[in-house]
């Protein structure tokens, strides 16, 4: 018997015991962060933890070929359909609230950038510029985000990822996670914003960011120091956003 026919065969998808307690590790933090802060803070840690993740290579199997494509085409679906949910719950002049639906939602911050950029731009008062200028550092995430939705299909077929799409992309998905951690606005979230960020973060697991640490195959140790300097700017990109909505937060 040959060496290669006596060597056990290993699945593609076999988890070892590690993986596994990282994995259950991770899971638990999320839950105590839905439990204990909000579940925006939840959805803010997966962001994050996915995105170090990818850091360190654990998607690279999904990064080309068909699995790729197969993964954009259901982040485009997913956000066709977040678009059709109701996604916020809205004031109005009588004191109730009503609905908006995710197109609604994707309008409303379409037109609402400019008009907070006037007023930042206009404030007579600095705690007016500064709720005036998060509202549109806000808003810019927000459509920055759903632009990069839109492009699915361009990414998918024409474009050529690089890190710096895969950061511009962590950034924009993660502000209103960042503004759900510092004030919890979970009563008027609906089911179209979680789908909407739960299909962010399934972008997330594709896009190029584990090229940040893919050192020279012979050096493991610059691999190595390269997806930890990887993750640390993820870690540092969560950070502050967190500040900015903790001390700007709307």
């Amino acid at each position: 018997m040959s060496e290669s026919q006596s060597r056990p065969l290993r699945s593609p998808f076999q988890f070892s015991i590690r993986g596994l307690l990282l994995f259950t590790t991770v899971v638990a933090v999320l839950l105590g962060l839905a439990l204990t802060v909000s579940i925006g803070a939840s959805l803010f840690g997966l962001i994050v933890a996915l995105a170090a993740a990818n850091c360190w290579g654990l998607f690279d199997h999904l990064q080309s070929g068909p699995r790729r494509k197969l993964v954009f085409g259901a982040a485009w679906i997913g956000f066709a359909v977040a678009l059709m949910l109701p996604a916020v719950n809205a004031g109005c002049s009588g004191g109730g609230s009503t609905s908006l639906y995710g197109w609604q939602t994707a309008y409303y911050a379409l037109c609402a950038q400019p008009e907070t950029f006037m007023e930042t731009v206009t404030a007579t008062s600095p705690a007016q510029a500064a709720n005036s200028g998060i509202g549109f550092y806000c808003y810019a995430q927000m459509n920055a985000a759903n632009l990069m939705l839109i492009l699915v299909p361009i990414l998918m077929l024409r474009w050529r990822l690089t890190n710096g799409i895969a950061l511009f992309h962590y950034w924009a998905v993660t502000g209103v996670p960042a503004l759900g951690y510092t004030h919890d606005h979970a009563k008027d979230l609906l089911l179209g914003f979680y789908v909407w960020v739960l299909t962010h973060a399934l972008l997330v697991t594709v896009m190029p960011l584990s090229a940040m640490g893919r050192g020279p195959p012979a050096h493991a140790d610059k691999r190595f120091v390269d997806r930890c300097g990887g993750t640390a700017v993820i870690t540092g990109l969560g950070l502050v956003q967190l500040i900015v909505m903790s001390i700007f937060g709307l």
